[in-house]
């Protein structure tokens, strides 16, 4: 139902809703008491809350004579109720007023609190409304100053979406429910109304209207429906939006949700107009439907009564005392009786109900047969009685047929039940029992052998009904209970008794397994090695696992040379038979060869091996040089050549090394120094020594003899000075390795520059004395040697005084003979020197 009313009065109605009272059904009682005693009131109140209409009193009454009339009235309330309950009611005091059956009253002041404060009243004197300026803009607002309750305070406009700020800004003009909510969340509001004005021209807004619209309200569940009505000015035909894209012609919209809303409404010159509403549940719910179905009592006991709620909002809790409340809504265990069922929804809001359980002591007996094997084949047969014919019939809670007689029923329990015209249920309980076959009291097994076909099964039975026949695959029957030649397998024994019935046992045939697998003891072995295993079987197959480091896996005793140490399985099988043990190959780590690290030494050294010491014994090779060569460390003794050794070792566990450690000792070439061959120089000429690397050895160190006779004698080129006899001066060269290098050079000192010539020469080839060469002494220029014969012509002639005359001329050998010599020079002081004389040829 719906009423069109002025949004301004809506809330007017909503305020004033705890004035309706709830009704009830009205149960009289048919007993008179001829003397009544005093009525007794036992009254129980529920506080208010917020200044609320949702307070409660519950007035129980004793005495006097059924049934009473309850008035409860004071200030602004005046209720009445059939059954003593009194809802929406705000905190104050009251009088109840009691009036039974024959018009005796009592009168009983009430007090009902208010639990919590709400807000002072929200009115025009704390909120401050701006007006919204030329036609369609957004620049009204709303100041609220709230006072009272529980501060601080929230504010909102849809009841919705709530702020700590008490102002609204950029607001459209229309209707609006300002709501001050108190920190214990009690609400208070008004309503106000923000006009359009026109600040331009007379002319600038088509569309004008103070108020425009109604609304239609619905509290169950709460909506809004809006209805837009004349506008003072503007070009029709109107049209209407809630987003301002999508128009309509209607006027109307339907099912607004609570919150805040703007519409839009354009004129045929498409001249918009804004305006807002505030939507907003302030929970007006009114009284809601309950219907009930109620089981009657069997004889006074067992009966039931279910209610169903509607029209309200959801959840809704149930009570049959008007005190206690759950989510439940069936009541059980009831007698025969009157009961005032309560129920609650989820804005607090409550209706009562009177409902009577009746009595129904209808009967129904069942008879039943026996079902047998365990089948579905019994039988109930119902019969009915100290009711209204005809009758209907039941099992276990199914549908009802007319039909008595129910078949086709299982061994179990069973509830037959019986209607009867008027409705009312017997009940009775019954069984239908089972005439049971034969029974297998045990299925012996014996356990097969590794071949596989020997076992057998020997089956104990009783009960039941005599001859037994016997299976062990459901098919084929025998009239013994002994199974012989049966392999390992999980078999089903069925017993069939002379009635048919069959009763089964399951029987495992297991293997009496006594196969032998001893996979054998633990095998130590050195890295590198190998070693048989010492397994013992009577299997006839054989698997190993794993199979790394084994040379036959399928082998009894194969041989084992794995890198680490490994746990080996032995599977052994015979028939149907495996049995598997375990094996260990302990592998003992091979020492690691350290020979040390290698050098260079020099020609003419010694060196040194140093191997890794921990290990019980070390073999060197080859043995060449070595002082010993079963010892960690050895002497190289004088190497002559660079020479590389292998070591092998023994660890202290007794394993030998897998791989030979290797060290190259270095010998480097004998250094060899070259001071030059010897020479002459007269006293007081300058003379530099040098020593040559001759093998390129990188001599980096030398040392001179004498060496107060030289500018340096650290020097690879010092030079001579202040000698005035013959020397042989001599040098130690010394490499960055300390190799050593030794030579030496006869200085002859002569007392002035000169160029000196042998007398005579042999130039016979024997080594001594065959070539005939200038001698200069302190000659620092060497112009020219020549050799004339006696007539005059010139034999030999050169510009080098080391190179000479080996006693020949272009036609041949010479034979003996004298010749003529001439020798020409400068000295070290630049005077020339010039040297003639003669010299004797010998053959």
């Amino acid at each position: 139902m719906k009423l069109l009313i002025n949004i301004k009065f809506t809330f007017l109605l909503l305020l004033s809703s705890s004035n309706f009272p709830l009704f009830a059904h009205n149960i009289l009682s048919e007993n008179t008491v001829t003397h009544p005693t005093a009525i007794v009131l036992n009254v129980t109140t529920v506080n208010s809350t917020c200044q609320k209409s949702n307070g409660k009193v519950i007035v129980q009454a004793t005495g006097g004579v059924a049934p009473y009339n309850f008035l409860l009235f004071g200030g602004f309330v005046s209720q009445t109720s059939t059954n003593g309950i009194f809802y929406k009611v705000v905190g104050g005091t009251y009088t109840l007023r009691v009036t039974d059956a024959i018009g005796t009253q009592v009168t009983q002041v009430v007090v009902l609190g208010n639990v919590l404060q709400s807000p002072n009243p929200i009115n025009s004197n704390n909120v401050i409304g701006g007006q919204s300026s030329t036609c369609a803009s957004q620049d009204g607002f709303l100041t609220i100053n709230a006072t009272g309750g529980a501060p601080p305070y929230l504010y909102s406009l849809d009841n919705i979406n709530f702020q700590t700020s008490n102002t609204f800004n950029n607001l459209n003009a229309g209707y609006y429910y300002p709501i001050v909510k108190d920190f214990n969340g009690c609400k208070s509001y008004t309503e106000i109304l923000l006009n359009s004005f026109i600040t331009l021209a007379p002319n600038s807004c088509s569309i004008k209207s103070n108020s425009a619209y109604s609304a239609l309200i619905s509290c169950d569940p709460f909506r809004e429906e809006i209805d837009f009505s004349t506008f003072d000015e503007g070009v029709p035909p109107f049209t209407y939006s809630r987003d301002g894209v999508n128009y309509q012609t209607s006027n109307s919209f339907d099912n607004l949700p609570e919150g805040l809303h703007t519409f839009y409404i354009k004129d045929a010159t498409g001249t918009i107009l804004l305006r807002t509403l505030s939507i907003i549940d302030f929970y007006c719910n009114p009284s809601f439907l309950v219907t009930e179905t109620v089981q009657a009592a069997t004889c006074g006991v067992n009966g039931s009564i279910t209610v169903t709620a509607s029209e309200g909002t959801a959840p809704y809790e149930y009570s049959i005392d008007g005190i206690n409340f759950s989510s439940i809504n069936t009541f059980t265990g009831l007698a025969n009786a009157t009961y005032t069922v309560t129920v609650r929804d989820f804005y607090g809001m409550e209706s009562a109900k009177y409902i009577i359980v009746p009595n129904n002591c209808l009967q129904v007996i069942p008879t039943t047969t026996s079902s047998n094997c365990g089948n579905s084949n019994g039988k109930i047969t119902a019969q009915a009685s100290n009711g209204v014919a005809p009758y209907e019939y039941s099992l276990n809670g199914g549908a009802y047929s007319s039909s008595n007689v129910f078949n086709n029923l299982a061994a179990n329990n069973y509830v037959v039940r019986a209607k009867d015209a008027t409705n009312r249920v017997a009940i009775a309980n019954t069984v239908v029992s089972n005439i049971a076959g034969a029974q297998i009291i045990a299925a012996d097994t014996t356990a097969t052998g590794c071949s596989n076909n020997t076992g057998a099964i020997t089956v104990q039975t009783q009960a039941g009904t005599l001859p037994y026949l016997y299976s062990i695959d459901g098919t084929n029957f025998q009239n013994t209970g002994l199974f012989t030649g049966l392999a390992q397998n999980n078999y089903t024994v069925t017993v069939k008794d002379a009635r048919g019935c069959l009763t089964t046992k399951p029987a495992l045939i297991t293997v009496n397994n006594n196969l032998f697998v001893d996979a054998g003891d633990t095998v130590k072995i050195c890295e590198g090695k190998t070693a048989a295993t010492n397994a013992i079987s009577d299997a006839t197959t054989f698997s190993w696992l794993p199979t790394v480091g084994l040379n036959n896996a399928t082998a009894l005793n194969p041989m084992a040379n794995p890198t680490q140490t490994t746990t080996y399985f032995l599977t052994g099988t015979k028939g149907v038979c495996t049995k598997t043990d375990s094996m260990l190959v302990f592998v003992k780590p091979a020492p690691i060869a350290n020979a040390g690290p290698g050098t260079t030494i020099c020609f003419g050294k010694n060196a040194s091996l140093q191997a890794g010491a921990g290990q019980a014994s070390y073999t060197w090779q080859p043995t060449t040089y070595l002082s010993n060569a079963n010892a960690a460390f050895t002497d190289v003794i004088k190497p002559t050549k660079d020479i590389t050794y292998n070591l092998s070792v023994v660890g202290t566990n007794g394993c030998t090394s897998l791989q030979d450690g290797l060290v190259t000792i270095k010998v480097t070439a004998p250094p060899k120094v070259f001071v030059g061959n010897d020479t002459s120089i007269a006293i007081g000429e300058p003379f530099i020594l040098q020593a040559q690397d001759v093998n390129g050895s990188g001599f980096n160190q030398f040392a001179w003899q004498p060496f107060y006779l030289l500018n340096d004698a650290t020097s690879q080129y010092p030079l001579i000075q202040n000698i005035k006899a013959n020397t042989m001066f001599s040098v130690t060269a010394t490499t960055v390795a300390g190799c050593v290098g030794l030579d030496s050079v006869n200085i002859k000192v002569f007392d002035k520059p000169d160029i000196y010539v042998p007398n005579a020469f042999s130039p016979n080839a024997d080594g001594k004395n065959d070539i005939l060469r200038a001698i200069p002494v302190g000659i620092k220029l060497f112009n020219f040697f020549s050799v004339y014969d006696r007539y005059g012509n010139t034999i030999f002639t050169t510009t080098n005084a080391y190179s000479g005359w080996n006693g020949r001329n272009k036609n041949g050998t010479l034979n003996t003979g004298s010749f003529v010599w001439v020798a020409s020079g400068v000295d070290f002081n630049g005077r020339a020197v010039e040297r003639k004389g003669s010299v004797l040829l010998l053959r």
